[in-house]
């Protein structure tokens, strides 16, 4: 059973990678066309991107990643808990976005940086919060 139990913990973390690295394709979209596109001031950009992908996110690990789990709570309280649940992740990013590009690294190479550091804490909090 336990070796059963590591192996659904490790395909579950395979598609929280998957997810995770699609999100980051798309926070880039979004990042990119609010910078480059639309001028929209970086603080700006980098947080309403965030908050569309963290979205987006949720919606694939609901339906995929953990759609194996039983789901007390409904659809409105599992996606504050992800919001909620991002808030440190989401601390993280926009620092170091702000904090890299600032110092003179490409914006989307610091965007990039910044979600790998919040990745961790995100998988963290969904695995044992959002969806446990």
């Amino acid at each position: 059973m336990k070796i059963l139990s590591k192996l659904l913990k490790m395909k579950e973390l395979l598609k929280f990678s998957i997810v995770g690295a699609s999100g980051i394709f798309i926070n880039n979209i979004f990042l990119y066309i609010f910078v480059d596109k639309l001028k929209i001031p970086l603080e700006i950009s980098g947080n309403v991107s965030i908050f569309l992908t963290i979205f987006y996110v949720f919606l694939l690990n609901d339906i995929w990643t953990f759609r194996n789990r039983k789901k007390s709570k409904s659809v409105i309280v599992r996606i504050l808990k992800f919001y909620i649940s991002r808030i440190f992740g989401w601390v993280a990013h926009i620092l170091i976005l702000i904090s890299l590009t600032k110092i003179g690294l490409f914006y989307l190479l610091s965007n990039i940086i910044g979600i790998i550091i919040a990745f961790i804490v995100n998988y963290i909090t969904s695995s044992k919060w959002v969806w446990q």
